[in-house]
């Protein structure tokens, strides 16, 4: 799980990096996708980067008017997690 976690940690800030004109919908899709919970759910530390990286992507894609690209259920997942830990 570790190094599946490290891989998709890399993947996910490689296309934070790159221009949203390199973007498909795939990737769209995937940068927020629920089924990567499982590579950070076993570790706090793990889990806590991939929420950061998180909230990256949505500001990334906010900034450029696409939100409705993103995953609707897991963009919302997502706002929560960062609204209950602002509040922390």
């Amino acid at each position: 799980m570790f190094v599946k976690a490290l891989d998709t940690l890399d993947v996910i800030t490689q296309h934070n990096l790159a221009s949203l004109e390199t973007w498909d919908n795939n990737d769209y899709f995937w940068q927020l996708s629920p089924l990567q919970d499982k590579f950070f759910d076993f570790d706090p530390f793990l889990r806590n980067v991939k929420t950061e990286i998180d909230k990256w992507s949505i500001d990334k894609v906010k900034k450029a008017n696409q939100l409705s690209k993103l995953d609707r259920s897991a963009l919302q997942k997502s706002l929560q997690n960062k609204s209950s830990n602002s509040k922390s």
